[in-house]
């Protein structure tokens, strides 16, 4: 694919809800390959509904823009491209002005089947989106430097748990762009660390103390939270749990996280893109990490059928 056809003059780039280190680093590494790539373009970062408080430190680092996607005007866009997201979970207001062959999507989330309609660049075996973007700087021969490098590396670490989950691939791509920029190792992981707040500690303990056992063997968890469930899915995991299930309840909708450790063979992203696409709502993710929002009227039906397929498949 020619990425340098795919641009219009004016074009929307939107990354997913509750953006992560992983999403935002790979904006702005967009941001600059496309305008490399093709001058005279412009585009405009956006992410839906909120961004984590450590991408927030990405966007202040690097002195960049993003807007949320209430706060702009979609017909002013001639071209959508998602970043670190598929059509499914792209707000609807946003979609309905564009036709899916219009749609580029980078992503390295479990492919779903709207996302066979655009025009995509998706490679499961990347650990990070930012581990895409790094081969497409590659293939377009743009000289990387300090900056990007250490984007590149910060989704690289953040998506990996800080390499738990990295492969060969992420720690040649690593160690080749701090020899290449010379890079200070231990600064990046400074840049990356964030203190947790009280509320964020009270919600792990509340979540470990609401805790239910599914199934023992594989250990399956599952418990209910208000907020922070993210991380509070994760510590399940930390704690001993062979998958963790943490159900958030918002104002609009049923909210579930699921985290699997590396040595459980079971694909979450698929069941619960199985599941959105069962119940038409937005959900997917990775075979180790996976969300879903549940609308209210379907919420006891999608998650018996999430629970059922979870039991049955995890090993």
């Amino acid at each position: 694919m020619n990425l340098k056809n795919i641009f219009s003059k004016n074009n929307l780039v939107l990354t997913h809800a509750n953006a992560d280190i992983d999403a935002i680093s790979s904006l702005i590494l967009f941001k600059e390959l496309a305008t490399k790539l093709k001058k005279n373009i412009k585009l405009e970062l956006c992410y839906t509904q909120s961004i984590k408080k450590p991408a927030k430190k990405i966007i202040i680092l690097y002195k960049t823009t993003i807007k949320k996607h209430s706060e702009i005007d979609s017909n002013k866009f001639q071209k959508l491209i998602l970043i670190d997201m598929q059509p499914n979970n792209a707000p609807a207001e946003i979609l309905s002005h564009f036709k899916l062959s219009e749609i580029l999507v980078i992503d390295h989330h479990q492919l779903h089947p709207d996302t066979k309609k655009t025009k995509h660049i998706i490679d499961l075996k990347a650990v990070s989106t930012t581990e895409i973007l790094y081969r497409l700087f590659k293939k377009h021969k743009i000289i990387l430097n300090k900056k990007l490098a250490s984007l590149i590396i910060y989704g690289l670490l953040t998506d990996t748990g800080i390499l738990r989950f990295a492969n060969n691939q992420t720690f040649e791509i690593i160690n080749k762009l701090l020899k290449e920029q010379k890079l200070d190792y231990n600064k990046i992981l400074l840049n990356l660390q964030e203190s947790p707040e009280k509320a964020e500690k009270i919600a792990w303990i509340k979540a470990a103390q609401r805790a239910k056992i599914l199934k023992k063997e594989p250990l399956i968890l599952i418990s209910k939270i208000s907020s922070y469930e993210s991380s509070c899915s994760q510590k399940l995991i930390v704690l001993g749990a062979d998958i963790s299930l943490i159900i958030s309840k918002k104002p609009k909708l049923i909210r579930i996280i699921a985290r699997a450790n590396s040595k459980t063979k079971i694909n979450l992203g698929k069941i619960f893109i199985d599941t959105a696409e069962k119940f038409k709502c937005m959900g997917g993710g990775h075979p180790a990490a996976a969300a879903i929002n549940l609308p209210l009227d379907k919420e006891k039906q999608a998650f018996k059928y999430i629970i059922a397929k979870v039991k049955k498949e995890a090993k």
